[in-house]
């Protein structure tokens, strides 16, 4: 009997069907049949979206089975320079990333990029600054201040005021003087007959 000799090849079998085997199951024969494929090049044969050919996405999986995971996504976030590094950045400067790099910050909603006072998560204070980037300067810290013509510490509500961050020459924060008059009449005055 004349045998010839047959070449014989190693098939992968392809479980999930996308056209890549795995390395854990093969077979040796002469052509394939059913899902045996002629590599075995997907590190996850389970999963029809992961394989050589797939798109890389952010979901800290290595979709295109190259040993990385999540370069160049097909599907990127935009986050925003954060040059004080106050957590909120600018759109002066963006990059696209998976996960938020260092010195960038996922919004831009930094008025100031440059003060790392100041930012949408700062408290407001009395400077004369929008200090919480809400387009307000000094909201809800203003005081009032009253007039104390007689210089004895303190004002009248009936008198002058005005409403700033602090009191201009003449002015103070404490009222009750009921005669602004006279520098001997106020609420800690000695009280004589």
């Amino acid at each position: 009997i004349d045998v010839e000799a047959v070449d014989m090849t190693l098939w992968y079998f392809d479980f999930d069907g996308d056209g890549f085997g795995g390395s854990g199951a093969a077979i040796e024969a002469c052509s394939p049949e059913g899902d045996l494929v002629d590599n075995a090049d997907d590190c996850d044969d389970d999963d029809a979206t992961i394989s050589p050919v797939a798109d890389e996405s952010c979901d800290d999986v290595d979709n295109d089975c190259d040993g990385e995971v999540d370069e160049d996504p097909v599907d990127p976030l935009t986050f925003y320079i954060d040059g004080d590094g106050d957590g909120h950045g600018s759109d002066s400067a963006t990059t696209e990333a998976c996960d938020v790099p260092d010195g960038y910050a996922s919004a831009e909603d930094d008025c100031n990029d440059e003060d790392a006072d100041i930012s949408p998560s700062a408290t407001e204070v009395c400077d004369e600054v929008d200090n919480d980037c809400d387009d307000t300067v000094d909201e809800d810290v203003l005081e009032t201040f009253y007039a104390d013509i007689d210089d004895d510490g303190f004002g009248s509500e009936s008198g002058a005021s005005m409403i700033a961050c602090a009191p201009d020459s003449g002015y103070v924060a404490i009222v009750g003087d009921c005669d602004d008059f006279d520098g001997d009449v106020f609420p800690d005055a000695d009280e004589y007959c």
